[in-house]
């Protein structure tokens, strides 16, 4: 199985006053441009064939996924699942995976810390790494999910 895991594109600054909420700050307009040409070009080059796009429940992390969807599955919606939120652990990331077992390739939509602790999780310990954002790894996952049962396939920084 393919674990595509997708940073979430440049979001507002946090600001109190426009942003009291952190969960509802949206993609800048850089952030949306940049994601888009990264993602167009993933698309060119055919390495994401997404089955599933699983995003956490904050806003800038949904756009993300819009926007992945639009241009990697346009006849896919992304699916809402909450444990992507700040705070996703490798148990959480085990019970998210549960129902898609089957599906061979699945893009993760979410944040930092979490995404790069999971991917050096999932490759193997020594493995370090930080997903920019709007970076996107491929993770390929050979028999059951566990720690360093992974292969990293490809890291895209947004600026390449």
């Amino acid at each position: 199985m393919h674990l595509y895991f997708l940073r979430h594109g440049i979001a507002a600054e946090r600001d109190s006053v426009t942003y009291p909420d952190d969960d509802q700050r949206p993609l800048t307009k850089e952030g949306i441009k940049q994601l888009r040409k990264t993602l167009k070009r993933v698309h060119k080059q055919e390495l994401i064939p997404a089955a599933v796009i699983l995003s956490s429940p904050l806003l800038r992390a949904r756009e993300t996924a819009v926007w992945a969807c639009k241009i990697l599955a346009p006849g896919l919606a992304p699916v809402i699942v909450e444990e992507l939120a700040p705070g996703c652990t490798f148990p959480k990331l085990a019970d998210i995976l549960t129902p898609y077992q089957h599906n061979s390739d699945i893009l993760l939509v979410g944040h930092e810390p979490d995404f790069s602790e999971l991917v050096a999780l999932l490759v193997g310990p020594g493995t370090r790494l930080t997903m920019k954002k709007g970076s996107i790894a491929d993770v390929y996952v050979s028999g059951d999910l566990s720690p360093g049962s992974a292969t990293l396939e490809w890291l895209l920084p947004p600026r390449i």
